[in-house]
């Protein structure tokens, strides 16, 4: 292949063979591609006492000449300085040129078959050899530019000196810094600058004309350092470290800006939070005021925002953090205040403690002003009005007063509320509450009895509190009976029959209470007026009978007695049919008489009969005579007659 910029160093070091054509063309000889009358090759040799490059010369009847050491004898001459024309009449050049200038990098440039211009050299020596002219400069080119030596750049500054293997600057912490480094090249090779290492706390970018820029790592603070290769494309570099000094500053903290959100009328704290890539103490202030609410910032980062009354929509403040050493940053809280509907409250409170029968004042309260008068209904059936301005409204209630033993109670709750314009009234279930403490009431319990009943019948003795009980009352009478009161009522009853007795006139019944106790009573008492009744007699039959000695002996006693069914009152006097009087005793029922019995002398047994001929006495309501006789058997004695 044609070579229009060839490397012949490294393409020889591969092992190509390089053919220099009869027009001057360097090219590559390609394998198994012949080579043309006239060709110059030039290759590598791997013997260390043969020359490093050989070259031969290709001829249709002879093939391959070997041209070394007549190539190297024109070098020779031209390096003392000779005229190669004085070599003999093979050799003839222009004394005193050393030929044109090539690329330090051994780099030889053509376009087709152009020679390089510039050149002066006479070249019939390598004429002689069977060259052409233009031949003959490629191969003087070629060699010139594989045994010329090339020479390093090196780093210089602005005043072409010589800087050495570093070179320092300095930055600020967080700050990048740039500059351009120089070169220079003995061989006035074109120089490129490229990056060899990268720093160890930052970053940088070289471009190929030297220029740099170095970029610290965040908050990085101290030393660095990175190299550059200045090269001159023939292979010839240097190296330079460039060493960064990085200078710390204070770094101020970064907050983070708070988006929230809260209802209408309802305060919401949070606390805030920020970063010091010093450590710094971080201390908080508030900055700006909120436009629709105030705000409250403790030193520790803690807020609380309240939004002015029924406000709604968006507002926002600023918060102030600092590091101590002149760092700040300002950090904004945005919130949204949602609207919603304002909730008032109507609660009720009572007097907490009244005796019995004293005042309950019961009061309403609104947590806001009303627009027009609020009515609130009680449980207990009262009502309270708020004023509309107001806030507060009362009203007036005696507390109970009962007989019964203990304090009470009083609660009450609102059953309703209306009024007041308000967007939404809520009643305050919490029920006010009132002790209410005793008063000792008296409550009496009295008898009463039906007034008037047959004897036998029945009496009904009612006990009658004067106010209900509170549990069973229990009433001890004097007659021996009690009554009981049930839980809850004032009225107990006991019925008793009447005294039927024989005795004539009316009778009377008077019963009163001796005891009562429970129905929990504050002060129960005993009415001590006794309950009468009136019993009207029911004439009672009361007999006296008759009995006798059933058997005597002739001239024996007879006993004769009168006995009452029930005690006289008062003696009572019985007659008999043999004319006896028999006597009972008040308050017995026997009485007796003795008679002696008929003693005649004559045979036979004799028979006494005898009856109530009459009784009267003992104040029986009816004294009624057995009509029966009472008889006796008199056995004969023996009389001599």
């Amino acid at each position: 292949m044609d070579m229009t910029t060839l490397n012949l160093g490294g393409a020889l070091a591969l092992g190509l063979r390089i053919v220099i054509s009869v027009d001057g063309t360097i090219k590559v000889l390609e394998e198994g591609q012949p080579l043309q009358a006239g060709d110059v090759v030039l290759e590598s040799q791997n013997g260390s006492n043969e020359p490093q490059v050989s070259a031969k010369r290709f001829s249709s009847e002879e093939g391959e000449v070997e041209l070394d050491q007549d190539i190297a004898n024109i070098f020779a001459a031209l390096e003392e300085g000779q005229d190669p024309t004085e070599l003999g009449e093979e050799f003839a050049t222009a004394a005193g040129q050393n030929g044109s200038s090539l690329a330090s990098s051994g780099t030889i440039e053509r376009d087709g078959e152009e020679t390089i211009p510039g050149t002066e050299f006479v070249t019939t020596g390598f004429e002689s050899l069977g060259m052409s002219r233009t031949q003959s400069l490629s191969l003087l080119d070629a060699f010139r530019s594989i045994d010329q030596p090339n020479t390093d750049p090196t780093f210089v500054d602005n005043n072409n000196s010589p800087i050495g293997d570093t070179v320092s600057f300095s930055t600020n912490e967080d700050t990048p810094v740039s500059g351009t480094l120089s070169a220079s090249d003995e061989d006035g090779d074109s120089l490129s600058f490229t990056k060899a290492t990268d720093p160890s706390n930052g970053s940088v970018v070289v471009d190929e004309n030297g220029d740099w820029t170095y970029t610290p790592n965040e908050n990085y603070n101290g030393d660095d350092s990175f190299t550059v290769v200045v090269s001159d494309g023939q292979g010839g570099t240097d190296t330079l470290t460039v060493n960064v000094g990085v200078t710390p500053i204070n770094d101020s903290p970064v907050g983070e800006d708070v988006s929230v959100t809260t209802d209408e009328d309802t305060p919401i704290s949070g606390s805030l939070t920020a970063t010091d890539a010093d450590n710094d103490q971080l201390t908080y202030s508030k900055g700006t005021e909120p436009s629709n609410g105030s705000v409250i910032v403790d030193e520790n980062g803690n807020w609380t925002y309240t939004p002015n009354e029924n406000y709604n929509g968006s507002d926002s403040f600023t918060v102030v953090v600092s590091d101590g050493n002149g760092g700040t940053d300002a950090i904004t809280i945005d919130v949204g205040v949602t609207p919603v509907v304002d909730t008032t409250t109507v609660s009720l409170t009572a007097t907490e403690t009244v005796a019995e029968g004293g005042t309950i004042t019961y009061t309403a309260t609104l947590t806001n002003p009303a627009e027009g008068a609020v009515t609130v209904k009680l449980s207990n059936g009262e009502t309270i009005t708020i004023a509309d301005g107001q806030t507060v409204g009362t009203v007036d209630v005696t507390a109970n007063n009962d007989v019964y033993e203990g304090n009470d109670g009083a609660s009450v709750s609102i059953d309703e509320a209306t009024g007041g314009n308000f967007e939404n009234l809520v009643e305050d279930s919490t029920a006010a509450t009132t002790t209410i403490t005793d008063v000792d009431d008296t409550t009496t319990v009295s008898l009463t009895a039906t007034e008037t009943v047959a004897e036998g019948g029945t009496i009904t003795y009612t006990a009658t509190l004067t106010n209900p009980a509170e549990g069973a009352v229990t009433v001890k009478l004097s007659n021996g009976e009690t009554i009981t009161i049930a839980d809850g009522q004032t009225v107990g009853t006991v019925d008793v029959t009447a005294n039927n007795d024989v005795y004539e006139g009316n009778d009377g019944a008077s019963v009163s209470i001796d005891d009562a106790t429970g129905g929990n009573f504050e002060n129960l008492v005993e009415d001590s007026t006794a309950a009468t009744t009136t019993i009207t007699d029911v004439d009672d039959t009361t007999t006296v009978s008759l009995t006798a000695t059933e058997t005597v002996a002739e001239g024996g006693t007879i006993t004769y007695t009168a006995t009452l069914t029930n005690p006289a009152e008062g003696a009572v006097t019985v007659k008999l049919s043999n004319g006896e009087t028999i006597t009972i005793a008040d308050g017995q029922t026997v009485g007796t008489v003795d008679v002696t019995a008929n003693n005649d002398v004559y045979e036979g047994n004799d028979g006494a009969s005898v009856s109530i001929d009459e009784a009267t006495g003992g104040n029986f309501e009816d004294l009624d005579v057995d009509s029966t006789p009472a008889t006796t058997t008199i056995t004969d004695t023996l009389d001599t007659t």
